[in-house]
């Protein structure tokens, strides 16, 4: 009986090791689209998002795989009038919000180019947001009056 035992516990240890199912490796994210056609290009990237639309200049542009999301990934360009602790950021803008590019092969171009239209919308005011409307505090109505005083 007492073979029969070991037997047996060998036999359920052998079932359970070679049943267990071998763990799964992670799956790889799949590699990133190509964005070789952007090497040494100047970008003028506009982004849609819910603020509103905005749009940045960006150089030495790639694109790039963050967890399961893709990115367009590049330096950032400002205008030489702008804040220089930003120039050469890193900036990435997810490939599912980008509205459109421009892409340029001359840097001053595609500056010059932002400097004429940022002077254009200047001298037409578009773009400058309304005032905001005045917020007006309303007190809340009365309570309801019972009959009989609610007893």
């Amino acid at each position: 009986m007492k073979r029969f035992a070991v037997a047996l516990t060998v036999v359920a240890a052998v079932a359970v090791c070679v049943g267990a199912p071998a763990p799964r490796q992670a799956a790889a994210d799949p590699p990133a689209r190509s964005g070789d056609g952007l090497a040494g290009k100047f970008l003028s990237v506009h982004v849609r998002q819910s603020t509103g639309p905005y749009s940045t200049m960006l150089q030495n542009a790639s694109v790039r795989r963050l967890g399961n999301r893709e990115f367009l990934a590049g330096e950032v360009i400002l205008l030489p009038d702008e804040c220089p602790k930003w120039e050469g950021a890193l900036a990435m803008l997810p490939l599912d919000q980008i509205e459109f590019i421009y892409y340029f092969d001359d840097r001053d171009k595609l500056i010059g180019i932002l400097k004429d239209h940022k002077a254009k919308v200047a001298a037409q005011g578009v773009g400058e947001s309304p005032p905001p409307a005045p917020v007006y505090v309303v007190a809340p109505p009365p309570p309801p009056v019972i009959p009989g005083g609610g007893k």
